[in-house]
């Protein structure tokens, strides 16, 4: 049932058809049921309706850049946030913080992009970002190692999910997590990993919900 319900929830990302760019290649992701590579069009979907780049596609570029991005759902209303770190230099860091509103009502997975902000930063400001990259062991991390299922076997979704994704020296890593504190001891640093993002850009967690945006942001 609480399968089901999901799909319902994500229908609208299910008609992903705007596959000029590639923002994670196939098998990335974990599959259920016969929804294969649902999760891959469901943030390919996304990624391209906030106009983001795809690491995917850095990653096999020459003048790739490090980066990582996070993007966490902010509640039931279907706003998300999108936070993407560039590191442009050995002192220079841009954050890139991007909110979509989603319009459930619709097919397709139309919204609109709510907030779409710049800043730079000192990469002495990464400390806590990239100690815990190291910490988690980032790069090896695996979607399907934080699975949680039910006594039926099937996969639960109790929990926000938690999308992450990163490049570097040519290598790239998507990962989604459920945020179930039973699924993985790694939980609490994943936490600090997606707190270190949210600091970055000015927000902050308060249980699942992501904080720090008022009404005046969001025009």
């Amino acid at each position: 049932m609480k399968l089901l319900i999901m799909l319902i929830l994500f229908l609208p990302f299910v008609s992903y058809a705007e596959g000029k760019i590639e923002y994670i290649p196939k098998g990335k992701l974990f599959e259920f049921g016969n929804y294969k590579d649902y999760e891959i069009q469901r943030y390919s979907t996304l990624l391209t309706r906030m106009k983001e780049p795809s690491l995917w596609e850095i990653s096999k570029s020459k003048n790739q850049k490090e980066s990582y991005r996070f993007i966490v759902p902010t509640d039931i209303d279907g706003d998300f946030i999108c936070i993407r770190v560039e590191i442009n230099n050995s002192d220079e860091v841009s954050i890139y913080k991007k909110m979509f509103n989603v319009d459930r009502t619709k097919v397709g997975y139309e919204g609109e992009l709510i907030i779409n902000e710049k800043k730079d930063i000192l990469k002495k400001e990464l400390q806590l970002l990239l100690k815990t990259i190291n910490e988690i062991n980032f790069w090896k991390l695996r979607s399907e190692d934080f699975l949680s299922f039910n006594k039926n076997g099937f996969i639960t979704f109790d929990s926000p999910i938690w999308f992450f994704e990163g490049v570097k020296n040519n290598e790239y890593q998507a990962v989604e997590i459920p945020m179930d504190k039973y699924s993985s001891d790694l939980i609490p640093k994943i936490y600090q990993f997606g707190d270190s993002f949210l600091v970055l850009a000015g927000l902050y967690r308060e249980e699942d919900k992501v904080k720090g945006i008022s009404k005046d942001e969001k025009k």
